[in-house]
């Protein structure tokens, strides 16, 4: 499989896309992300990202396999990405793709994940998805990211040190998003 967007419309009279709301037991979601999953981008993405079976088959944070994906308990965020606008004639404006990033916080900084934040410092792109409660993001390929992560050593005795990082990525559209298979 590939990834799966939407069909932008070609004309002005394109049927609006379906919505969903319930005043008796509305769906509402609450934040934080949770996991988040790293793959050699060489290793491609995955035949289908909602076979909980194939994930278990890559997960691993020990593996020395090239296709191993780990997976890193963490405290994250996605804020709204940055949308470059080109001004067009008769007051139009034409989007560029999206700049989307997430806000990564690992909490736990052993000297093996220490090591890990110091191979991404050769720097390069991986392939992610992340889990927030209860979806998954990603799709099967997975979303194409830089990944840039630092050590931050706070002053205070009582404050944990902790990776700090960015996934940082381009597109048009948000990441595909499934029920969290994890959950």
């Amino acid at each position: 499989m590939s990834r799966v967007d939407p069909t932008c419309p070609t004309d002005c009279l394109t049927v609006l896309p379906e919505v969903d709301f319930n005043l008796c037991t509305p769906d509402v979601n609450f934040g934080q992300i949770e996991y988040l999953f790293i793959r050699n981008i060489g290793s491609g993405g995955l035949a289908d990202w909602s076979d909980l079976s194939e994930w278990n088959t890559y997960i691993s944070n020990t593996s020395s396999s090239a296709d191993a994906i780990r997976r890193l308990t963490v405290i994250g965020s996605k804020p709204a990405p940055e949308k470059p606008v080109v001004d067009l004639s008769l007051q139009r404006k034409y989007y560029l793709p999206k700049k989307h990033l997430l806000n990564i916080r690992l909490d736990e900084t052993n000297l093996t994940n220490y090591d890990w934040l110091r191979q991404l410092e050769c720097g390069g792109q991986y392939l992610i998805w992340w889990t927030a409660q209860k979806y998954m993001y990603g799709g099967d390929d997975g979303i194409e990211a830089t990944l840039n992560f630092d050590l931050i050593i706070p002053e205070s005795t009582e404050e944990l040190m902790v990776f700090e990082g960015t996934a940082e990525w381009e597109y048009q559209f948000h990441p595909e998003a499934q029920l969290n298979i994890f959950a």
